[in-house]
């Protein structure tokens, strides 16, 4: 049994988790937005794994979809409702306690619970750097050859069924990923290493989403949108980028509200939708993304030097 044994799933190679960035020459879908990826793999993800929605963790700032451990599994249950025994090699079903639960942050004499977007970005930071994920390949590590299990062979997806329903499996109840995924020297470095990046990975998932933005309104502009299409450019942008500033005090938000609200004063022209809202819209989102620019750059800069 290859103990080295990776999988490559929903990702590409020269892909990173954090954000959604892939490699053009090796992209499967080059030229597809990335918040259209991410709802592409979220739905794959459902789909594949079994589990519900409200059990999945579905952000631009990591590239996969990630399962939600806190508060999420039952109390005497293994896993989560539903969750399909054949999906049980991938490593992100196997976070270890102090990698699943939010960690417990101490700023100025105060605690507080990490983020969700806080722990999804250590979540990534610890998943890469154990090489649970490696980049170049795009690949997850198969948790079951790494313990000599071949999930492939007979039987052995029924065996881990019997097992996620509470059967007795001593090789099954002895993997644990802690010791392959966490520093002895240092076991909060990811905390510390989310708290420096934070600000640019929330400031380039803005910058990303609003580039992502652009290209589909061009695409509806040039077909002729309708009332519609700019209704739900408005929602993926207040959603994705909302807390981005665009002028003083302005958020990106608050200016598509603004926009909006002034819908109802408009006919359904597509030349009058095109040279009125969606273009107010274009301006904004164009603000975003060339304001935030930056901050991939900075992250790009931080990832050399490591």
């Amino acid at each position: 049994m290859d103990d080295n044994r990776r999988w490559k799933y929903l990702l590409e190679p020269g892909e990173g988790l954090l954000l959604s960035t892939p490699d053009p020459d090796t992209d499967d879908e080059s030229g597809t937005p990335a918040i259209v990826k991410q709802a592409h793999r979220l739905a794959q993800w459902t789909a594949e794994t079994g589990l519900a929605e409200a059990d999945v963790i579905s952000t631009p700032l990591v590239a996969t979809p990630l399962p939600a451990y806190a508060g999420r599994i039952e109390a005497g249950q293994r896993r989560w409702d539903g969750l399909r025994p054949h999906v049980m090699w991938h490593p992100l079903m196997w976070m270890p306690q102090r990698l699943a639960e939010p960690y417990m942050i101490v700023e100025e004499d105060e605690e507080r619970l990490e983020t969700v977007d806080e722990w999804a970005i250590r979540v990534a930071l610890e998943m890469t750097a154990s090489g649970m994920y490696d980049p170049e390949t795009g690949g997850w590590l198969d948790v079951m050859a790494l313990h000599d299990i071949d999930i492939e062979a007979p039987g052995q997806v029924d065996r881990i069924e019997a097992w996620l329903q509470g059967a007795v499996d001593p090789e099954l109840d002895a993997i644990d990923l802690d010791a392959y995924i966490s520093s002895s020297d240092q076991p909060d470095w990811a905390v510390q290493v989310a708290a420096v990046i934070f600000a640019d990975v929330i400031a380039g998932s803005w910058s990303i989403t609003a580039t992502d933005l652009i290209f589909i309104a061009e695409g509806m502009a040039e077909a002729g949108p309708t009332r519609t299409d700019i209704e739900e450019i408005i929602r993926m942008g207040s959603l994705w980028a909302g807390d981005a500033v665009i002028d003083l005090d302005l958020s990106l938000a608050q200016r598509l509200e603004q926009i909006s609200d002034g819908l109802h004063t408009v006919g359904d022209d597509p030349q009058e939708l095109r040279e009125g809202p969606l273009a107010e819209v274009l301006d904004a989102l164009t603000v975003v993304a060339n304001a935030y620019a930056q901050a991939l750059d900075n992250l790009d800069q931080m990832a050399a030097t490591v």
